[in-house]
């Protein structure tokens, strides 16, 4: 079986995109599947053919109707879909790898026309989070990460908030990409078991906080995080929520003391559970399964 990958990428789009379509990569991979990845920029006027594979895999928000309708007639498509952003072609595979899956609404599409996949058992998380060791959960937080992706937005953000924390009372560690420096996710991870608290945008990386089981404070930074913000509040490991998609600073409650030992363990506890790590394994396998499906 061949399968490619085309991932969003570059100014103004997030990271997510490429993180979980190199976790599905990395599970090509672990199951002897041949894969390509690439940006959906490089792969998008692809001069040979889209039938030379099995499926083609497009994760980006910017395709137009028109390119996903000359893909599904030359192979099988699979599309990653976050917020039901436009009507794919009939036959397709969606595949909505978030907490939030059932809180979006596809109704207006002919259900019976397309094959869903999607939810906690879906989140597609890279090899080092599929299986993490144990955490501490210590008495008091002192130690808070901050992760809140590469964007401009996001460092006003990450600058207003550095400047208003209790530097006395805890340490701080920012994880911000750039171009040159993007975060490895055995980096990722180490920092998350380091952490005792994280402040977070509502993406890729709450799904990994969540794995790890760190309690967080979720930020959400753009409307297509509408979603996952509420999925995380009532069925994840936010203790706050706040929405910044209009502006880059506002009043938020940073004393920490207030997220008892006890919260954090019950949010370890059930987090742990409720992300087992493996969705990439199980796409895969949907993949492999259903193969000569029309």
């Amino acid at each position: 079986m061949r399968i490619l990958i085309m991932h969003d990428r570059g100014k103004n789009v997030g990271l997510g995109h490429f993180t979980r379509c190199h976790a599905l990569a990395q599970a090509c991979h672990e199951k002897d599947v041949k894969v390509e990845i690439g940006t959906y920029n490089l792969y998008k006027n692809l001069k040979r053919k889209y039938t030379e594979y099995d499926y083609v895999i497009v994760d980006t928000y910017r395709a137009k109707s028109e390119f996903y309708e000359d893909v599904a007639k030359q192979s099988k498509l699979v599309v990653f879909d976050d917020y039901n952003r436009i009507t794919y072609p009939e036959g397709s595979l969606i595949i909505n790898p978030n907490l939030s899956f059932n809180y979006v609404d596809y109704t207006n599409l002919n259900m019976s026309k397309y094959k869903f996949l999607g939810g906690e058992d879906y989140v597609l998380l890279r090899k080092e989070f599929w299986n993490v060791p144990k955490k501490k959960i210590k008495r008091k937080v002192k130690n808070v990460m901050i992760s809140l992706g590469g964007s401009e937005h996001a460092k006003k953000i990450i600058e207003n908030l550095v400047s208003k924390i209790d530097h006395k009372k805890y340490t701080i560690r920012v994880l911000y990409p750039t171009k040159r420096n993007i975060f490895s996710a055995q980096t990722m991870l180490d920092q998350m078991l380091w952490a005792d608290i994280a402040i977070s945008s509502c993406g890729v990386t709450m799904h990994e906080f969540m794995r790890v089981g760190v309690s967080a404070v979720g930020l959400m930074l753009y409307e297509n995080q509408k979603y996952n913000l509420t999925a995380f509040l009532y069925f994840g490991n936010m203790i706050d929520c706040y929405n910044f998609t209009k502006k880059d600073n506002q009043k938020m409650d940073l004393d920490f003391a207030r997220c008892s030992r006890k919260t954090r363990n019950e949010v370890y506890k059930y987090c742990r559970k409720r992300i087992d790590g493996q969705g990439a394994l199980r796409v895969v396998d949907y993949l492999i399964n259903n193969k000569n499906n029309t």
